[in-house]
């Protein structure tokens, strides 16, 4: 809870991924992949529920060692041509509390913590903004990615940003009636590159702990 808005964390882990067999559940150090995301997410000061959506029996494991929530996803919304607007709107009709806003966490950002959480939400709510979501500046310019400029933010001049895929931040309401997290509106909540690995390939978790071992990366 926040100045009287209330947050819910969601979670997606889908079993399959082509490029990263069975990634959520695989070690990342000293504990699977997915399990970063969701201990950070209970540290959260200002999330009030959190609920991860899978079809994998290992990730429901997880979950119940964790005591986190777990809804199951139908096959349809597990497929590579599932969107996460659709999960969180199935993870939104099968639960009966209300909230004001959606916080989406997917476990393939392992090094987004809770201070990001909670910063990102404040920044959100301080600047009435409808949704937030997490950039990292953008230094290599041969990636195709998602560029995103706002000149009156803090970004440094020949800067532009790309989404990180670490926080999604949204009204309940504007989400359910546009089903995007990303539009004109929209504000960065920016991070640093050694918390924006985003876990999608083999190559991103062999990065992932190189970073674990060396002083780059701060809990």
């Amino acid at each position: 809870m926040y100045k009287g808005y209330n947050f819910i964390g969601i979670i997606p882990a889908r079993a399959g991924s082509k490029r990263c067999p069975g990634k959520n559940t695989r070690l990342l150090g000293d504990k699977p992949l997915i399990s970063w995301t969701i201990e950070h997410a209970q540290k959260s000061k200002l999330l009030d529920r959190v609920i991860v959506t899978s079809d994998d029996v290992a990730v429901r494991n997880i979950c119940q060692k964790s005591n986190v929530q777990f809804i199951n996803r139908p096959q349809e919304l597990a497929s590579d041509n599932a969107t996460s607007a659709e999960v969180v709107m199935h993870t939104l009709g099968n639960i009966t509390d209300k909230f004001s806003h959606i916080v989406l966490l997917q476990p393939t950002s392992p090094f987004r913590n809770s201070e990001h959480i909670d910063e990102s939400i404040k920044l959100c709510i301080d600047n009435n903004a409808r949704s937030c979501v997490s950039f990292v500046e953008n230094h290599d310019f041969s990636k195709q990615t998602y560029a995103y400029k706002q000149p009156h933010l803090n970004v440094r001049q020949g800067f532009s940003l790309r989404l990180n895929g670490a926080i999604y931040i949204s009204e309940v309401k504007r989400f359910q009636e546009s089903q995007e997290f990303v539009d004109k509106t929209t504000i960065p909540y920016i991070m640093t590159v050694s918390h924006s690995i985003d876990i999608d390939t083999e190559e991103d978790f062999n990065s992932a702990f190189n970073l674990l071992s060396s002083k780059a990366y701060a809990s």
